[in-house]
């Protein structure tokens, strides 16, 4: 549920002031795990933390560059996967 991915996701990155990357990298993770709480198979919930990924290495900044949850719903919509 979004209460988990919150939580999720705010652990993660609160954990993530070890540099830039690994910042980086952690919220990658947490965009993972949280898709898995909210209820997403495995194989989505990799499709979007490397969509999040996708999107994160587009900006600069670290935590600021995470995707909201819109974003990243548009930026699924406008590259679907093709992986099989």
């Amino acid at each position: 549920n979004a209460i988990s991915s919150v939580i999720i996701v705010g652990a993660i990155l609160a954990a993530g002031p070890l540099g830039y990357e690994t910042s980086k990298i952690f919220g990658i993770i947490a965009v993972l795990l949280a898709s898995i709480a909210d209820g997403f198979n495995l194989k989505e919930s990799v499709l979007r933390g490397s969509a999040c990924a996708a999107i994160v290495v587009s900006r600069p900044g670290c935590a600021g560059a995470m995707p909201t949850i819109d974003e990243l719903g548009a930026f699924l919509k406008n590259h679907p996967s093709k992986a099989t």
